[in-house]
């Protein structure tokens, strides 16, 4: 299991610098990583435009396009934004950044010469999408009792007392991570699958035993947790589970 992706939620999650972040990039400048001062024409920025895929979780795109002396990135899995300042004419650097700092970005091209890749420092290289089509979710009519069949405490697979809560509230199902306590709200695409209008790419996949009972849940298209069957706390040597 990697834990990395459900650090998504976090505020502290910065830009590309982990699997994902958070909506509010942090605003804070790096003007002391932009030392050399380069300046690329509307037409040389202009290439660079498209979508680019993780390949780590095909979910992840996000749209790069030209803007002035240098680009804008829009994280279609979270709709967060950076902007990025050239380093050299295929390099950039993040005009935001977090505790780790600003985040180095370096495109590729392929034997045409046509830009392809996009190396994204601390989390691989990125692959330049054909023909993207932006999936767009609808929410179906539910119910606050809907809902309530998935409540409960879930267990991360591969991973020591990582726990997962979810309730119902305001008519949405509210994910809480139990060993940071960050939430956010999920809303019903199909019986068994949900989405976040904050992070659009995030997916909840449920599943259902013989007798239809909710009994794990497919996060993220990536981690598998199960239905906590021990008593109303947490096991020995976890923390507090909070009521």
């Amino acid at each position: 299991m990697n834990r990395n992706l459900f650090l998504i939620i976090a505020i502290a999650c910065t830009g590309f610098g982990l699997l994902g972040t958070s909506p509010a990039v942090a605003q804070a400048e790096h003007k002391d990583s932009l030392v050399n001062n380069i300046r690329l024409a509307p037409e040389q920025l202009k290439p660079f435009e498209g979508f680019y895929q993780s390949p780590q979780n095909k979910d992840m795109v996000v749209h790069i396009t030209a803007g002035e002396n240098g680009l804008n990135a829009k994280l279609l899995w979270n709709n967060g934004e950076m902007h990025l300042l050239p380093e050299s004419t295929m390099g950039f650097v993040s005009k935001e950044g977090g505790d780790g700092g600003p985040i180095h970005l370096v495109f590729h091209k392929d034997s045409t010469g046509g830009i392809n890749q996009l190396n994204v420092a601390n989390n691989g290289v990125w692959n330049r999408l054909k023909d993207y089509k932006q999936v767009v979710k609808k929410e179906m009519e539910h119910t606050p009792a809907q809902l309530a069949q998935f409540q409960g405490l879930y267990q991360l697979q591969g991973g020591d007392f990582q726990f997962l809560r979810f309730s119902e509230r305001e008519n949405k199902l509210v994910l809480r991570q139990m060993w940071d306590g960050n939430e956010i709200n999920f809303l019903p695409e199909t019986e068994l699958a949900f989405f976040s209008r904050e992070m659009p790419q995030l997916s909840l996949d449920f599943s259902k035993d013989k007798d239809g009972n909710i009994t794990q849940v497919l996060a993220f298209k990536h981690d598998v947790a199960l239905g906590w069957k021990g008593n109303a706390g947490y096991p020995a040597g976890g923390h507090l589970f909070l009521q």
